[in-house]
């Protein structure tokens, strides 16, 4: 299916099997009673559970999430009987929803880094510091390969690899990545309204925000970030969920890493309150002073742009 449209709809003891979604799986606000998602059913680009209902015994078994898929403030009624027997989660959202009793099988990879960071903190992370500077891709190759795995990563592109092709227009505002098998997504800045709109062989996906921001060394550039209404707290909420759960289930060392996780991302960011930015974060570290080569410990508090505006991007 290229695109699937599942909005509000009710599902009776069915299952899916084979299916493949090309398009945005739209299941938002579904209610499915004792369904089956299985046989190598695959969401390739984006998915979307969010505010659904699962009522009775409900199973994903071999099901690939390739793009990025939401479960977000979805209810599973009957936990116990909700079983993911799945490869990989590292691309689902499962924000302000509960998986405390939820069965995940061993089989389940949260990461596909050695870290257990959750597509959720990647996010956060991506929101907060600039995927790249407009004015440098193409040309950069340490943002244009930053640029290539958030979209391999995030929505399933697969075929976004180091030999893709990125052109820009002759006015600047759009940025064309193709490959030899005819794939091609498309970047356009929109500058009076404040973001790049994406699309992938003409199926829209979630924009980037842009901003016009001061750069040390550049002036003025336009930083590009990923749209995300996520909080710290909220994410510190799904590391506790995972935690509880693995815990229940008596897997001690997955349960560890959790909160491991929770804690770091505790240490690392803390949340404000501003007019202007209502996810505005402080990051709180300590940092090593490279530019003299002695060990002295910086202290700093400041705000995000104030003090990564340089590292990050120039």
């Amino acid at each position: 299916m290229k695109e699937a449209g599942f909005g509000y709809a009710r599902f009776r003891k069915g299952y899916f099997a084979k299916t493949s979604f090309f398009g945005e799986a739209d299941f938002n606000s579904a209610d499915f009673y004792s369904i089956t998602f299985s046989k190598e059913t695959t969401i390739h680009q984006t998915g979307d559970f969010s505010e659904s209902i699962f009522h009775g015994k409900t199973t994903f078994r071999r099901v690939i999430f390739e793009g990025w898929t939401k479960f977000q403030n979805a209810l599973f009624e009957e936990q116990e009987k909700t079983v993911f027997d799945v490869d990989k989660l590292s691309k689902v959202s499962f924000m302000n929803t509960d998986t405390t009793r939820v069965r995940f099988t061993e089989r389940v990879n949260w990461t596909e880094s050695q870290e257990p960071k959750i597509v959720d903190e990647i996010l956060l992370e991506h929101s907060v510091f600039p995927l790249f500077t407009w004015e440098s891709v193409p040309g950069n190759k340490k943002q244009e390969s930053k640029l290539r795995n958030f979209l391999r990563n995030t929505f399933g592109l697969n075929w976004i690899k180091n030999n893709i092709t990125l052109i820009k227009s002759p006015d600047g505002d759009t940025i064309n990545i193709t490959s030899n098998d005819k794939n091609i997504l498309t970047l356009e800045l929109k500058r009076n309204y404040g973001i790049v709109r994406v699309k992938h062989n003409d199926v829209a996906l979630p924009a980037f925000v842009v901003k016009n921001e001061k750069s040390i060394l550049r002036g003025n550039t336009l930083r590009v970030y990923s749209v995300s209404e996520i909080r710290v707290g909220s994410v510190q909420s799904i590391y506790r969920n995972l935690r509880e759960n693995y815990e229940y289930r008596m897997r001690y060392d997955e349960a560890g890493k959790f909160f491991i996780r929770e804690m770091e991302l505790k240490r690392k960011f803390r949340e404000v309150s501003s007019p202007d930015a209502p996810y505005k974060l402080k990051y709180n570290n300590w940092f090593r002073c490279w530019c003299t080569g002695c060990n002295c410990i910086i202290i700093y508090q400041g705000t995000v742009n104030q003090y990564f505006g340089l590292l990050f991007q120039e």
